[in-house]
């Protein structure tokens, strides 16, 4: 044979290697993506994410008791409570006695009995109604209603909350069942490597070095297996109680972490500053310590009521000058309370007062700062962890390539078991980082939707 026929035919041995090798690279690598993204439709309870965060917040603890609160301050959040009403109160009584009587009169005549009888009733309906009291009703019936607003603020925080350990807990879970089918996909190179060692060492062509090599290779990958999938089960349980599901009852969830979300972040500075709880909370805690100090400055001022009664009064006795007395009518008027003096008290609340809106004020600045700064580290983060999830979306091609590369070399006897090992632990590190990139991108996604008030409406 001479060369050119040589090289042609190393040439053309060189090109359907070639074609076989991109040809398997693709077939894996479509087969691994699709392990890592869409195993939906083989599961038979799918938890999807909006049914999880529907059961959370039906179901969940913390926000079913922050709910009560809501509920206890707008139950709260009536003009009676700030005294606006007039207080109407119906009153009655009934008396009998039966005594020994002795009387002496001016007259000279004198009395003497046993056993003397009186009745006494009365019943009247009394009306007391404040019309100015230095508007401290107004005051209080505006802090109720700020009170109950702010009530509202912290359910949505404690939803917010429970919300981002929720989605946390949710694709901790996508993450473990990455890992886990990673897992098993290297666990197929694996086999495939052990059954090219044994035919190897069938033809002689191998050691038995190679061959226990990678049967110690794989029972490593199937020990990662287990422990991938103790890691799973674990994540379920703490999914379970955040939803507070039945720890029994078996579900899987989705496979795939979309990330769709893209701030700007001069749009994040100026609607956080308008939609973030936590901020309007505090806004809400500013305005009712200022309420507060009105309330209490208001008792320097006159208090006037009106008031009036419907009376109705019997009295029978059996001796005595009036043996019946009976009383029917209305009497009213009008009472003025002017306060002088109450040995400091007032001066010392109001103080307290104006220390507590002067603190509310510094919490609310101090809220409005660190909220900046978070703004900032979370858009950073974000725009860090997107980049990194596209340079490992890149490099999970290059390192599936490699392994198959490899894996294939080995095959046909052009590489040792080393330069499969090398490329195996390249794959290993790339899936790991990809899917940590994933999960990592989607926490810091969920991060600014909460800062910016995007997690409930």
């Amino acid at each position: 044979m001479n060369k050119n026929m040589i090289a042609e035919s190393g040439n053309t041995f060189n090109m359907f290697f070639k074609e076989r090798i991109q040809h398997q690279v693709c077939i894996y690598f479509l087969s691994f993506i699709f392990i890592l993204q869409t195993d939906v439709w083989a599961q038979e309870s799918v938890l999807t994410l909006n049914k999880a965060i529907e059961l959370t917040l039906s179901n969940n603890f913390d926000v079913k008791i922050t709910e009560i609160d809501k509920e206890r301050n707008k139950n709260n959040d009536q003009a009676g409570n700030a005294s606006m009403l007039p207080r109407l109160d119906l009153n009655g009584s009934y008396t009998k006695s039966n005594l020994n009587t002795q009387q002496s009169y001016s007259s000279g005549q004198e009395v003497n009995r046993d056993n003397v009888s009186s009745e006494n009733l009365n019943a009247n309906a009394t009306l007391n109604w404040t019309i100015f009291d230095g508007m401290k009703m107004l005051s209080t019936r505006q802090k109720l209603g700020e009170l109950y607003f702010q009530s509202e603020e912290k359910l949505k925080i404690q939803m917010e909350n429970t919300l981002q350990e929720l989605i946390t807990e949710y694709f901790t879970i996508v993450q473990q069942k990455q890992l886990l089918k990673a897992t098993r996909t290297e666990i197929t190179y694996a086999e495939e490597r052990i059954r090219i060692a044994e035919r190897k060492l069938s033809n002689g062509s191998g050691s038995r070095l190679d061959y226990l090599q990678t049967k110690a290779d794989l029972n490593a990958l199937r020990s990662a297996e287990l422990n991938q999938e103790s890691a799973l089960e674990s994540a379920k349980i703490r999914l379970n109680l955040l939803t507070v599901k039945n720890q029994s009852m078996e579900f899987d969830v989705e496979d795939s972490i979309i990330i769709d979300y893209r701030p700007n972040l001069d749009d994040l500075k100026t609607s956080a500053f308008k939609t973030n709880h936590l901020l309007k909370y505090f806004e809400k805690n500013q305005r009712i310590s200022e309420l507060s100090l009105s309330v209490i400055k208001a008792a320097r001022l006159p208090k006037i009521s009106l008031n009036g009664t419907y009376q109705y009064s019997k009295v029978n006795n059996e001796v005595g000058f009036i043996l019946l007395n009976q009383n029917t009518g209305f009497n009213y008027g009008i009472t003025a309370t002017l306060p002088l003096f109450n040995g400091f008290t007032l001066s010392s609340l109001v103080k307290n007062a104006r220390l507590s809106v002067k603190e509310s004020q510094l919490m609310l600045d101090q809220t409005r700062q660190e909220l900046t700064a978070d703004l900032y580290n979370a858009f950073r983060d974000f725009n860090h962890n997107m980049t990194i999830l596209q340079l490992e979306e890149e490099n999970i091609v290059y390192a599936q390539q490699i392994l198959q590369i490899a894996q294939e070399k080995y095959r046909v006897g052009s590489s040792n078991l080393l330069d499969v090992k090398n490329a195996q632990a390249t794959f290993e590190s790339s899936v790991g980082r990809l899917v940590n990139a994933r999960f990592e991108a989607k926490i810091s996604e969920t991060v600014l939707r909460r800062l910016n008030g995007d997690l409930i409406h």
